[in-house]
């Protein structure tokens, strides 16, 4: 990612739509949206943040009372052509890539926003729980197990 970078590859993609990071996000390949992040894509939106494990920009999208602030929505589309995410859905959208990317720290706040566990994302339709399960994050599983399992 590095060498493409400096060699003038466009980190955003070549429509400037965010793709190589969504596609990085969404395949879980943690490295890889770490690696875009580095060399300057864009990480505007609270999915990627959370992605990326940046507390800090995560919490920045919510107002001092706990709540999303105004205005804050993903994208039409995951890239040129990929599926149409729900909009309603932003929060449980992080919290399910957090998941995924191991991001716990992020997925401990993300909680106390009372998503719905059971919302999937558009592309594979994984909750969080499937999620952490399928990139085989066993502590992040464990978290998410006590609060989805009956007692």
């Amino acid at each position: 990612m590095d060498e493409l970078s400096r060699s003038g590859a466009r980190v955003d993609g070549v429509d400037d739509d965010g793709l190589p990071l969504w596609t990085a996000v969404t395949y879980g390949y943690t490295s890889a949206v770490e690696a875009l992040a580095r060399c300057g894509a864009r990480v505007d939106n609270l999915c990627f943040a959370a992605a990326l494990g940046d507390l800090d920009a995560v919490r920045g999208y919510f107002g001092t009372d706990g709540s999303l602030r105004a205005g804050v929505a993903l994208p039409q589309r995951i890239g040129d052509r990929g599926p149409v995410p729900a909009s309603e859905l932003v929060v449980e959208y992080a919290l399910i890539w957090a998941a995924a990317h191991d991001r716990r720290a992020v997925a401990e706040f993300l909680l106390t926003k009372a998503p719905d566990l059971r919302a999937t994302e558009p592309s594979f339709h994984a909750t969080a729980l499937g999620a952490a399960r399928y990139h085989g994050h066993d502590e992040m599983v464990a978290l998410l197990e006590r609060l989805t399992l009956p007692a």
